[in-house]
């Protein structure tokens, strides 16, 4: 009996050290973000448990809430746009996430100073004169949230690094200072609008909602003023999400020229339109969510969203 006693206290000892390192049921997370011509917050969400690459993994989706501000600067919704759902999973002191087709090291929380590890490379950012993704570790600490002690380490990304994941990251959460998971990076491009993240909130079942701005955390939800999206119904671009080659149909043939926006705001390709269908080449661009500016005849733009994959 002693011996099943002293298991026991080593299992939910284990049990204790393992959920305190990462999420637990009702995660919940709010990013702010500012960009050249817009701002909102992303929301991520653990939803549930799933099998993925022979690893049980938290599966956690997000949204992106993007904001415009018209002519009177009143906020108003542009819309919400689904993000791509991302896996983790923890083993000890270190969680790992799913990236294209393995899993590699996200955080290392018992991590020490100058310690490094590859967040995973996308050989299509090298177009962007990326080259790796490493990040190293430059100081440790721990931090009192809701009245209990929580380790934290700084990190900072490669001169060279084809995505960015930077600042304070805390057991229990991850990222204080920047986004939740890595994103992309521009490194032939000093001038690139890559948006500023910067973390807003979190809170779980068992976990008191930690608020660093003290606003709602979607607090831009109820105050804009006008409602419009990127739904223009004189267009229809398919299929989305597009692959290879995108398809724009005018319903009313208008718009001699199309460009194709990153996340960031950044111009990424141009096409000249000459007819009411036209079948565009895509083939080799970066995954992600795009913003599609439409110009007519006259020079006014119009606005689709649409997904690379």
């Amino acid at each position: 009996m002693k011996k099943n006693g002293l298991t026991l206290v080593f299992i939910f000892v284990s049990f204790s050290l393992f959920s305190q390192a990462w999420i637990r049921k009702g995660a919940e997370w709010h990013y702010a973000y500012d960009a050249l011509s817009s701002t909102g917050f992303t929301k991520f969400v653990y939803t549930k448990d799933t099998l993925v690459g022979g690893k049980t993994c938290q599966k956690i989706t997000s949204k992106l809430y993007e904001f415009g501000a018209n002519q009177n600067q009143q906020t108003y919704l542009k819309g919400i746009f689904p993000q791509a759902d991302q896996y983790t999973y923890i083993s000890g002191d270190t969680v790992f996430y799913w990236f294209e087709t393995k899993f590699y090291v996200l955080y290392n929380i018992g991590a020490q100073p100058n310690d490094t590890w590859q967040l995973g490379n996308n050989p299509s950012s090298n177009q962007f004169g990326c080259t790796g993704s490493t990040i190293k570790v430059d100081s440790v600490g721990a931090k009192i949230i809701n009245g209990k002690s929580y380790r934290w380490i700084a990190v900072s990304p490669a001169s060279n690094s084809n995505v960015l994941l930077k600042g304070k990251i805390i057991e229990r959460f991850g990222a204080m200072e920047f986004n939740l998971f890595p994103t992309q990076n521009v490194c032939n491009n000093s001038n690139a609008d890559l948006p500023q993240s910067y973390f807003n909130c979190f809170g779980d079942d068992s976990f008191a909602l930690y608020n660093t701005t003290g606003k709602d955390c979607e607090y831009l939800m109820k105050i804009n003023v006008l409602k419009v999206g990127f739904n223009d119904s004189r267009i229809a671009l398919y299929p989305n999400p597009a692959k290879s080659t995108l398809t724009i149909d005018q319903i009313e043939f208008k718009f001699s020229a199309l460009e194709l926006y990153s996340i960031e705001g950044r111009l990424v390709k141009s096409f000249a339109l000459a007819n009411a269908i036209e079948i565009l080449e895509v083939a080799g661009m970066p995954n992600g969510l795009y913003t599609v500016k439409l110009i007519s005849n006259k020079g006014e733009p119009s606005y689709k969203r649409v997904i690379l994959e």
